[in-house]
């Protein structure tokens, strides 16, 4: 399988959003489906880091999750919408009237690595100490909220991956729920959905030109437009936390439980890991197969990480060879004076090659 990438969100804030494309992909979306579509559609600036954030962001305080009040006469209200994922939780305020958002007020993502943590544990549990730093960063957010007069019932959270897997992911989010922030757990093929629409509200071209490539912590999910105009799917548990525990464990036959990491990584450690991982992978579909695929992700996210490795936004399968070779044999120490480790909120240079 030959793809070429493009990363759709290289920058920490904003990109322009064409939401003129978007109705051309929503003839067979599901219902649930529309009202994210919807939500992606009416936003007049997206930042790609924060994909499902705008969903939540304006159906934040209407009741259900996925219904999606539209009235022209609806009033300017302020929203805050949290994206509790796998490797990072993420917080937008905006003003929204209606479906559209008027006006980002704040946005942030800090990293919490949740799926990392669930791999380190011995009992699949997310441990005491990742779950209290995820509501210490949930606790800063909503004195944000506090601060801006975020109305208590204006504020709504989405979940991914890692806490449908997680023994323990469910107790997680009711504490979550006792900080008094609804949130909802987010199927794979819903993360897929969102991914997609984000995909081509970024892309230039029409919806059903447009494959779109989300990878978090756990998972990942690559969604298109199908011929009949609904979305046909690659989806895979395969993320930062579980591709990092597979080289530690795995290959290098070291102990990630007991806090071992990566570094540094020998080249025949590498080559051992893209096996396992080409093993552990579904059979790509043929519609999948040479395509050039829109790639969604936040300062951390694998794609933004192979861009700065590489000075460059658009790249293949030999750039991003290119980037690893680069990598490797490095100790922590020298990784962190690269680019992809600089800057605030940046994740720790043990997860750079596994990502990569």
């Amino acid at each position: 399988m030959v793809l070429r990438c493009k990363v759709a969100q290289v920058a920490m804030r904003r990109m322009t959003c064409r939401s003129a494309l978007i109705p051309n992909a929503l003839g067979a979306l599901t219902a649930r489906q529309k009202s994210v579509a919807a939500a992606i559609e009416n936003s007049n600036e997206a930042d790609a880091t924060t994909s499902l954030l705008v969903a939540a962001l304006l159906t934040a305080g209407a009741g259900s999750w996925w219904w999606l009040r539209r009235s022209e006469a609806t009033p300017m209200k302020r929203r805050a919408a949290f994206d509790i994922g796998s490797g990072a939780t993420k917080l937008m305020i905006a003003d929204v009237r209606g479906t559209t958002v008027a006006n980002e007020l704040f946005g942030q993502e800090m990293p919490v690595s949740f799926a990392i943590d669930w791999k380190q544990s011995s009992d699949g549990k997310l441990s005491c100490q990742i779950q209290e730093k995820g509501l210490d960063v949930l606790r800063g957010f909503l004195k944000k909220c506090d601060e801006l007069k975020v109305p208590a019932d204006a504020r709504s959270a989405i979940a991914t991956e890692v806490f449908r897997k997680a023994a323990n992911g469910g107790e997680y989010l009711s504490k979550v729920r006792d900080l008094g922030i609804p949130v909802k757990v987010l199927t794979q093929e819903e993360e897929a959905a969102v991914g997609f629409m984000t995909g081509v509200a970024l892309q230039d071209g029409p919806a059903n030109e447009v494959v779109c490539w989300d990878s978090g912590g756990a998972s990942f999910q690559i969604t298109s437009q199908s011929p009949e105009g609904g979305l046909q799917r690659y989806l895979g548990e395969l993320g930062t936390g579980v591709v990092t525990h597979l080289l530690v464990d795995s290959v290098q036959g070291k102990n990630f439980a007991a806090g071992q990491m990566p570094n540094p990584v020998k080249k025949e450690d590498a080559d051992r890991l893209v096996q396992e991982l080409k093993r552990k992978m579904p059979d790509a579909p043929e519609w999948l197969r040479g395509s050039r695929v829109t790639a969604l992700g936040g300062p951390n996210s694998m794609f933004v990480v192979t861009s700065q490795a590489l000075g460059q936004t658009i790249y293949g399968p030999s750039d991003v060879r290119r980037a690893l070779t680069a990598t490797l044999g490095l100790e922590d120490s020298k990784l962190a004076a690269m680019p992809f480790c600089q800057g605030e909120n940046r994740e720790p240079p043990a997860y750079v090659v596994p990502k990569i």
